[in-house]
């Protein structure tokens, strides 16, 4: 979980799927960091720092403009993502 959540958790899964392209890359978006909503638990598990340079070039690459699901391969070590690898999924 993250340790300072943000009234944008609130509703979950659902108000990742509001999020487009354009909000994903904006500086705000960048600066506070990406993650992924467990569906099991509904719980935001964030990336760490790697995991975030991935996620930025993995969105700046893609051609999607929404509806960006993720296949995330690491390891949760301290309530973050260490993140392995990133991929969008279609």
């Amino acid at each position: 979980m993250v340790p300072d959540p943000s009234p944008h958790l609130e509703g979950g899964i659902l108000w990742a799927y509001t999020h487009e392209k354009s909000c994903l890359l904006m500086p705000a978006c960048r600066r506070s960091g990406y993650g992924v909503f467990a569906f099991e638990s509904n719980k935001f598990l964030p990336f760490d720092a790697v995991g975030n340079q991935k996620a930025i070039a993995l969105i700046e690459a893609s051609k999607k403009q929404d509806d960006m699901r993720v296949e995330v391969t690491g390891q949760i070590e301290g309530g973050k993502i260490k993140v392995t690898s990133l991929r969008v999924l279609p």
